[in-house]
Parts: structure tokens; C-alpha cells; sequence
């Protein structure tokens, strides 16, 4: 019996070509140069700058957007807050997970938007402190 097979990982070590056994003579395969690393989700994301955040959302406040309760966004402190972004707001030291829009008269205003489409006005009164603009979202789509 062969002993690559007996211990569990030796196999694939074994079938793998090392490094010390790969010698390189010529010229570099064209294609090299079109070689892409290994795929990160926290590169793609900025995930671990000190100004992106994991956020579960806690309401379908902006289930007309497509977002959804139980969703994992990944929210940018430093984010611009345009017209039609997603945002946490703090109002009355409450947070809120709303849309920007802007009027005709140039004028922002946040809103929900639920699964019909229908826009709801978050109240004017009181501080309102932008903490954080949605740029992604994760959702898990395990039944």
C-alpha cells in the first residue's frame, strides 16, 4: 500500500509539484502575464480599513431596494452620500437604515421604501447624523 495514502492531506502534497521541483528555462509563458491571485472578498470589499463596517440589517425598511432584514451590508464611514445610496442614519439616537433622495428643488430627504415601491419620509425633526453609506450587501440564500 502506498503510505502518501494513509495519512489524511499527504496525498494531495504529494501529487502537487513543489517549487524546489519546478525549474523555469526559456522565456515566461505569455499567459503569465494575465494571471490573477486567488479571489478575496476583503480585498474586493475593504474589509479591515478602520472605515467599512459589517452592519446585519435589523428591518425591511428598504425591502423595495432589495434589502432585505438579516442582511449583512458593508457599510463605508467615509462614503459619499449621494441621491439613491443606501444609509445609516442616527436619529434621536436611534439608528436607521434608509435611502437618499433628492427633489426637483435640489433638496435631499431620507426615506424608506417597502416591497410595493411606496416611499415614507423618516421624520424631520430632531439631530440627524449620517453614520455610514451601504456599498455592498451579502445574503445568505441557504434555505
Amino acid at each position: 500500500m502506498n503510505t502518501a495514502f494513509l495519512t489524511q492531506g499527504r496525498r494531495i502534497e504529494r501529487l502537487c509539484l513543489s517549487p524546489e521541483k519546478l525549474k523555469i528555462t526559456g522565456f515566461q509563458s505569455p499567459a503569465g502575464d494575465h494571471e490573477q491571485g486567488p479571489l478575496s472578498i476583503d480585498e474586493f470589499v475593504g474589509l479591515g480599513a478602520p472605515h467599512i463596517w459589517l452592519w446585519i440589517a435589523d428591518s425591511d425598511a428598504l425591502s423595495g431596494l432589495g434589502i432585505f432584514k438579516h442582511d449583512v451590508l458593508v457599510v463605508n464611514r467615509v462614503g459619499q452620500a449621494a441621491p439613491g445610496r443606501a444609509a445609516i442614519v442616527i436619529i434621536d439616537h436611534e439608528f436607521k437604515l434608509c435611502s437618499i433622495l433628492t427633489d426637483a428643488e435640489k433638496r435631499r430627504s431620507l426615506v424608506t421604501i417597502d416591497r410595493q415601491g411606496e416611499c415614507q419620509r423618516l421624520a424631520d425633526e430632531g439631530e440627524v447624523i449620517l453614520w455610514g453609506i451601504v456599498d455592498f450587501l451579502f445574503r445568505d440564500l441557504r434555505p
